[in-house]
């Protein structure tokens, strides 16, 4: 009997070290203390090798080789095994070698609990990738454990060798409707036998029977991976309730009504934490102080049933493919501020727009050429200040402007009894340039072009902040009146001596071979059949 009850008392205690063993500790991040690698330091506290997984619950900049370094780290030599990013918000690349073993060759070392370790793999076997994530560098996952990995609709580049040697790798998922290139097949190779790659419903066969892909046993649809909702809003209920529980899975949708700020709240959780990346916002009208900031998507379509783009509307937001409805009178304060990216550098603010409003295009220097309308009539303070006291070094820029007179500059904001925090009389003209920089290099205009129609250089060499601009090119591609409102596209009043083939705006014939358009980047002026149509390739 004794004895019985020794080893039942054996047992139990050897049940219970069993349970302690198998418990996970999970760590979860919500802010960082202070930016950068210092910040992630510190939060990740004295414990980092006790910790299981990692979960980032805020926006915490990690992009930087040295963040990923320290996570490394934390998998090498502690036991640290699944990273959950999907909140890293703002981290746009997996660096290189991010998670690659630190040794190359070496024997397994012993550990206190698991046993030997090899320390020519790094133990990563589970990471959720940042949903903005758009590029994974070479050799980024290379001899890691991962079992599985989903890549995100915005992943532009997959690196070589990324996935090389993961012998455990069996899933791989692809988000979203677009056929991955062929070169990204290049960065899978050693996988596990039978490896499954998920792609979307209608893609399986763009990879199959293809050599770069052959690390892959099978190619299999699934549904999941590219949702896409039709969502009416017309006040009865909430955007949260219309999606059930869904706003994480969808990858394209279509709204139409009213939005609050609440709806849009909600939507922005989509976009951040979730796969929302394609947006047609073209039925809607927004009541809100508060847009989409911070957000990336592939393709926006904004409302083209309002006058004004809200204030802030797009502040720090990438999008690679805006559509910009021709109904817009005003482009409210801020609404492009720290906004990356436009389409082969360029905007073309459509015809019927009369009003750029305080600091709408603050910080804003991913612009090359720009375009105002020859309906453009009020420039609030800085709204062309591209880049204020951040690029001293000024912009290399070419601006072309449809009209015979400058635009108002007013030292006012229509918004300023809303916002006390804005103090007009700071600002220096719709550039922010001060006049005794002028002539100097504190001005951001001095490495800019500016074209006006033919007649109107005088004018605009004479008027107060314009004269600013070293260079003035009269163009007669810019007629001063609104020959066409469309959304890219504007018509002009083709030369008389124009022959048919593609111009520069300045007048310059580039080619006469229309087939070549393939080939061309930016703003032109496309003459065919003796008709003239300004376009942007």
């Amino acid at each position: 009997m004794k004895k019985t009850l020794t080893l039942v008392m054996l047992f139990t205690m050897a049940t219970v070290s069993s349970l302690f063993a198998q418990e996970k500790k999970i760590k979860v991040i919500d802010y960082l203390p202070t930016v950068g690698v210092r910040g992630l330091d510190m939060a990740l506290g004295t414990d980092r090798y006790t910790i299981d997984s990692l979960v980032f619950t805020d926006f915490p900049d990690l992009d930087m080789e040295e963040c990923f370094a320290l996570l490394r780290d934390c998998c090498e030599k502690g036991r640290l095994t699944g990273i959950d990013m999907r909140c890293c918000n703002f981290v746009r690349e997996i660096p290189a070698n991010a998670f690659t073993p630190a040794v190359i060759n070496g024997k397994p070392r012993k550990t206190d609990s698991q046993g030997e370790r090899n320390p020519t793999r790094t133990n990563l076997r589970y990471i959720t990738l940042p949903a903005n994530i758009e590029k994974i560098g070479d050799y980024a996952f290379a001899c890691t454990n991962l079992e599985a990995i989903t890549i995100p609709y915005l992943t532009k580049e997959i690196g070589n060798g990324a996935f090389d040697g993961c012998d455990y790798l069996r899933d791989v998922e692809f988000i979203g409707n677009k056929v991955k290139s062929d070169d990204a097949g290049y960065a899978f190779s050693g996988l596990a036998d039978g490896a499954v790659l998920h792609v979307a419903e209608g893609l399986a066969d763009s990879y199959r029977g293809k050599e770069y892909w052959s690390a892959f046993g099978s190619i299999k649809e699934d549904d999941g991976l590219f949702n896409v909702m039709d969502i009416t809003l017309d006040g009865s209920r909430t955007l949260e309730e219309m999606m059930e529980g869904q706003n994480l899975s969808v990858d394209s949708m279509k709204l139409s009504g009213p939005m609050t700020e609440d709806d849009m709240t909600y939507m922005r959780i989509s976009i951040r934490q979730g796969r929302l990346k394609c947006l047609d916002l073209s039925d809607c009208t927004i009541e809100t102080k508060h847009g989409i900031y911070g957000s990336r998507l592939e393709y926006l379509k904004l409302p083209k049933r309002m006058t004004k783009i809200p204030n802030g509307m797009l502040s720090r937001a990438r999008v690679h493919n805006l559509t910009l409805p021709e109904s817009y009178e005003e482009i409210g304060m801020r609404v492009f501020e720290s906004y990356n990216w436009f389409a082969d550098s360029t905007l073309v603010i459509p015809e019927g727009c009369r009003k750029l409003d305080y600091q709408a295009f603050m910080f804003c220097s991913s612009i090359k050429i720009m375009v105002l309308p020859s309906t453009l009539e009020v420039l609030e303070p800085s709204s062309l200040g591209f880049s204020l006291w951040r690029e001293w070094e000024g912009l290399s820029m070419d601006i072309y402007v449809n009209r015979m007179y400058p635009p108002t500059s007013t030292q006012t904001c229509e918004d300023y009894v809303n916002d006390p925090e804005i103090d007009p009389a700071s600002e220096n003209g719709p550039f922010s340039c001060d006049d005794t920089d002028k002539d100097g290099n504190g001005c951001q205009t001095r490495n800019m072009r500016l074209f006006v129609p033919v007649g109107a250089k005088k004018n605009y060499e004479t008027a107060e902040h314009w004269d600013h601009f070293r260079t003035i090119i009269e163009t007669p591609m810019l007629t001063g009146t609104p020959d066409g409102i469309v959304e890219t596209v504007t018509s002009v009043k083709p030369a008389a001596s124009a022959a048919d083939g593609i111009y520069t705006v300045d007048g310059r014939l580039v080619t006469r071979d229309m087939a070549a358009k393939g080939s061309l980047r930016g703003l032109y002026i496309v003459r065919e059949g003796g008709q003239t149509r300004k376009v942007t390739f």
